[in-house]
């Protein structure tokens, strides 16, 4: 077993004690505290959850960089462990069971493994750089539509002015496109992609711990992700297009119109 295959076995066997913990403890939570601002929340399941992932890791790998969304940052680390503890927070406050833990392990960069467990529906994904994507074990690829009538896009937006502005982008793909869902949850979107059920997610307000592992799995199913610009996106941009590869360029056509 080489060093990354070893780092993401720890990962899965932590992503599955958290999420066992946060799937027991939905409707069982204690606090709500806000973050940056009245709609940033966190629980003290995110935080358990964080610590538990944590905890397992540094078993191991101890020393290294843990880059955990529940915690203080003055920058963020090129190389060490992004955390999500609970990706979408605000379902599961209101007992929507669409969230996940994300984990991902990020050299120079670049994600090399991640693992993504969405406790609720019992799936376990993960990713090895140059090994493709997996979930519970089967391998699985990014879809092959490239009609943009037949294409399903995922989004998110945030709760400033810019996220009105996001939302009037999203107009122009109205018509040109079957639907557009929002299920509030990065890690859940990228997942998506992975396995084929959605074919584009845009967001424009991301952090890396957001989308590190979902990176990864996207793009080891055969995926792609850029930025706005329409250049390779990496896990430290906050604008980032997901595609199956096929729709990037009309995708991003149409945002930037």
């Amino acid at each position: 077993m080489n060093d990354l295959e070893y780092r993401l076995e720890i990962a899965k066997k932590a992503a599955l004690i958290a999420g066992n913990y946060v799937k027991k403890s939905q409707f069982n939570i204690k606090s709500i505290d806000h973050k940056t601002n009245v709609f940033d929340l966190v629980t003290n399941v995110d935080k358990k959850s964080q610590e538990i992932i944590i905890s397992e890791l540094s078993k191991t790998f101890k020393g290294e960089n843990f880059i955990g969304e529940e915690q203080k940052h003055s920058d963020f680390a090129k190389t060490g462990w992004y955390i999500d503890p609970i990706d979408g927070t605000v379902n599961f406050i209101h007992g929507v069971q669409i969230f996940g833990i994300s984990i991902a392990y990020v050299e120079d960069g670049e994600p090399v493994v991640g693992v993504i467990y969405l406790p609720v529906f019992d799936e376990l994904y993960w990713a090895e750089k140059g090994k493709g994507t997996y979930l519970n074990g089967l391998k699985i690829s990014v879809s092959s539509r490239n009609n943009l009538q037949e294409c399903l896009v995922v989004a998110s937006h945030s709760n400033n002015f810019q996220g009105i502005e996001e939302f009037d982008r999203l107009k122009k793909l109205i018509g040109k496109i079957r639907r557009i869902r929002m299920f509030g949850s990065a890690c859940y979107h990228a997942c998506m992609i992975a396995r084929g059920a959605v074919d584009a997610f845009w967001s424009h307000y991301l952090k890396p711990w957001d989308v590190a592992a979902g990176y990864l799995l996207v793009k080891e199913a055969g995926g792609e992700i850029l930025n706005l610009e329409g250049s390779k996106g990496d896990i430290f941009r906050n604008d980032l297009l997901f595609t199956n590869a096929k729709i990037s360029k009309d995708i991003l056509k149409l945002l930037k119109e």
